[in-house]
């Protein structure tokens, strides 16, 4: 277990400046996000198998490695096939770049149409899933799904969703400040996060302070959330207890940052926010 980040938080321009940062900041893997034209998050097409293989050699080259690809799939959709499709072509991609863990979202976008229930989201998450896994089967690719949004912080969805889905290669993306974020009090994430360390494929790492008063209500969602955002050792969730959870679970992926106090700060600040991050987590594995 080592400790990673989001490529976003260095804001790389190409491979070159991303490798660059990585080394600034104290890491040699990243979480590499993967748009649905298969372009990174700086606009560099990976669609064309060429082009994927050669990234893979430059990243062997620069030394870094992707801990796992991110998508933003919307599996719950009522027309799921362009989601399955995404989620798959990011799968191949990931395979020739060497990393075996796809964060996706079973959330649903459907602008026009009628919000449904969370157990109507759930069976088309379950369906598209399980076809994603088929498609995969060859790739090997493990999928881990994050406590995202208001659909899949709720903890019973998450519950149907690994019951109803049933896969080796399929668990979770733990996000240690999304269900604080959801509004569950504090002393229930310490809960939600051992109920599911056995599951957790892949993290992203970020915390919340919250005043002490509001820290055990159920607060609404998304509650003062940018007031409160803050880095990484700073927050009211217990890091080092989470890692203790993980390491009992055989968690073996590294510890990912996504520090999103970011924006809070003066840009020429960020970067030594994330160091500072880094190191707290280093100091805790």
């Amino acid at each position: 277990m080592k400790v990673a980040i989001r490529d976003s938080m260095v804001e790389p321009k190409n491979l070159d400046d991303l490798a660059k940062g990585l080394v600034e900041v104290g890491v040699s893997s990243f979480e590499l996000w993967i748009e649905r034209d298969l372009t990174t998050i700086w606009g560099e097409s990976l669609a064309a198998p060429d082009r994927q293989e050669a990234f893979a050699k430059k990243m062997g080259r620069l030394k870094t490695r992707a801990c796992a690809g991110i998508v933003g799939s919307n599996l719950a959709n009522e027309n799921a096939e362009p989601e399955i499709d995404y989620v798959v072509k990011a799968s191949r991609l990931l395979s020739v770049l060497g990393s075996k863990v796809l964060r996706i979202d079973v959330v649903a976008n459907e602008p026009g149409k009628e919000p449904k229930t969370w157990q109507e989201y759930l069976q088309q998450a379950i369906k598209s899933v399980k076809e994603v896994l088929k498609r995969t089967e060859k790739l090997g690719t493990e999928f881990a799904v994050e406590n995202h949004g208001s659909i899949s912080n709720r903890i019973e969805f998450l519950r149907g969703l690994y019951k109803g889905v049933d896969s080796p290669r399929f668990g979770h993306t733990l996000d240690t400040g999304n269900f604080y974020w959801y509004g569950y009090p504090l002393s229930q994430i310490y809960k939600i996060f051992e109920e599911l360390a056995p599951l957790v494929k892949h993290t992203h790492i970020k915390n919340i302070n919250y005043p002490k008063e509001e820290r055990e209500k159920t607060r609404p969602m998304g509650w003062e959330y940018e007031k409160y955002v803050c880095p990484i050792a700073d927050g009211d969730i217990d890091i080092g207890k989470v890692v203790k959870l993980l390491k009992k679970a055989k968690f073996r992926n590294d510890i990912c940052i996504e520090d999103e106090s970011l924006g809070k700060f003066p840009v020429e600040q960020r970067r030594g926010i994330v160091i500072k991050d880094v190191e707290f987590l280093k100091s805790l594995l």
